[in-house]
């Protein structure tokens, strides 16, 4: 099948600030003729769970489809069914990890004692939680021909040592989803909530076992980051990403938009939960005993993240008058444009410790502005009734990117102020600064290409081959050398298709 028009969303310098995510959509079941041909010739397996495809799988009862290769020795299963009932049809997918995992969740509480006479305790909740790589999906369509699509993506590691502390470390990210198809010249519709987290949090008795310590800090990369530092961390934060597609004939119109709010869970200084909206790490001291001990201290950046992709394309497709030759080409045009602004700040509350709050001293502004042309092709020859041989080509046109930033910093004269800010190790900025600068990239060309093969048994079973799957970062004279390396990669696999 050739599907007449086709997403293409080519991200031009991927979200900064550790968001190496793309969570425009929840991961979908792809052919390995489609992955040979780069999107453009689809079959079933596109099909069945697309929300505003689904229609084109043509079911009488029942649909299966399993991936043999790459992914068998990670321990991952990629497969989904579909049936009919009536007049709905049901469609699931899993794409996941099933054994080999060395660690299991589990979650519990425990029991931490401290105190003059340890008869003050904290309940912690002891949580574990192994990463299991997984997407789950299910997909309804209804006899008006739309379709919606539940997926929830689990990406999420969580990892404990509870040696009479307790320290957690939670790295990944959860995202619920859902997909609407098929509302006229509104093809899609779909609302994802990605939650990224990247943080480090532990609850620490005092060496003499009369306090107690909580901290949070946000990481990136895996390492805690303080400090003026904070700027460069991931963040903790919750990503709502609205999504839409009009079609329009042979023109697709793609829309991303997607905001960020960030914040982590701290204590206050009587050891009740709270939560420090920004990204940065928080500090509380509680001691029991006396008061005049207890303080919270807050370094943290007040971000505020937006960035919209807008995607145009356009594609051609058709095929030979003896149908045995099929061929599809896209065309598109993505444009990103992402604002990011940061603002260092700093709060101390506490009795014996100096209670003061300096806001705003640091302030940081990220512009980016991106776009990257890219074509696709695909082509499929039917070479005996049940073989069909296909391959494609991905070409980067080009990357152009444009980065403005402009930062400020502001003098402290307060002593109490200067104090907070160098128990927090950031430096007091003696003076009023700014700077502001625009930097400006261009990415030459890029070749991608691909091929395949598919056995067809009368229309009720399919094998679909993908053989090669290879980028060569410049276009001249690395082809021989991208073939022999290409053969036997990870892509490499074969997807099984029944159809009854």
């Amino acid at each position: 099948m050739i599907k007449t028009v086709k997403k293409v969303i080519v991200l031009a310098a991927m979200i900064v600030l550790g968001a190496a995510f793309v969570f425009a959509q929840a991961e979908s079941p792809e052919s390995n003729s489609s992955k040979a041909t780069f999107g453009e010739i689809v079959t079933d397996v596109d099909n069945f769970f697309d929300s505003a495809d689904w229609k084109e799988l043509q079911l009488n009862n029942f649909f299966a489809f399993s991936r043999f290769g790459a992914n068998i020795p990670e321990a991952k299963l990629d497969m989904g069914v579909a049936a009919k009932i009536k007049e709905l049809y049901f469609g699931l997918y899993y794409n996941g990890k099933v054994v080999g995992q060395k660690e299991q969740s589990h979650m519990g509480k425990e029991t931490l004692r401290y105190g003059t006479d340890s008869t003050e305790e904290i309940s912690v909740k002891e949580r574990r939680k192994a990463n299991p790589e997984a997407v789950y999906g299910i997909m309804v369509g209804l006899s008006s021909g739309m379709g919606i699509k539940f997926t929830f993506e689990d990406n999420l590691q969580i990892t404990d040592a509870i040696v009479g502390d307790y320290n957690e470390n939670w790295q990944g990210y959860v995202t619920p989803s859902i997909e609407i198809g098929n509302l006229g010249p509104l093809q899609k519709l779909g609302l994802s909530l990605p939650i990224v987290y990247n943080r480090v949090s532990s609850a620490t008795i005092a060496p003499a076992g009369n306090a107690v310590t909580y901290t949070t800090t946000t990481t990136s990369g895996g390492s805690a980051v303080a400090n003026i530092d904070l700027f460069e961390a991931d963040g903790n934060y919750v990503q709502p990403d609205i999504y839409l597609k009009l079609g329009l004939g042979a023109v697709t119109l793609d829309n991303n938009l997607r905001f960020n709010i960030y914040g982590v869970p701290s204590y206050k200084t009587d050891g009740k939960g709270e939560v420090q909206f920004g990204v940065g790490n928080v500090t509380t001291y509680y001691d029991p005993n006396t008061s005049d001990n207890c303080f919270k201290r807050a370094v943290y950046d007040k971000r505020f993240f937006i960035e919209d992709v807008i995607a145009p394309s356009y594609n051609f497709s058709g095929a030979s008058e003896s149908g045995k030759m099929s061929y599809s080409v896209t065309a598109g045009l993505p444009l990103t444009i992402r604002l990011v602004t940061h603002s260092a700040n700093i709060s101390v509350d506490g009795s014996s410790a100096v209670s003061v709050e300096v806001k705003d001293f640091y302030k940081q502004t990220d512009f980016h502005l991106g776009i990257a042309p890219s074509v696709t092709a695909g082509v499929k020859y039917q070479l005996l009734e049940p073989l069909s041989v296909q391959g494609g080509l991905g070409i980067d046109l080009f990357a152009w990117s444009m980065d403005a930033q402009s930062e400020k910093s502001s003098k402290i004269t307060d002593v109490k102020e200067a104090a907070a800010i160098t128990a927090a190790g950031i430096p007091v900025p003696g003076a009023d600064s700014s700077s502001s600068g625009t930097t400006f990239d261009f990415m030459y060309p890029k070749l991608s290409f691909a091929a395949g093969f598919t056995f067809d048994f009368k229309q009720k079973a399919s094998l679909d081959m993908l053989l090669i799957r290879y980028a060569v970062p410049t276009a001249a004279g690395t082809i021989y050398k991208a073939v022999g390396g290409g053969i036997g990669n990870d892509e490499t696999s074969i997807v099984l298709t029944i159809k009854l």
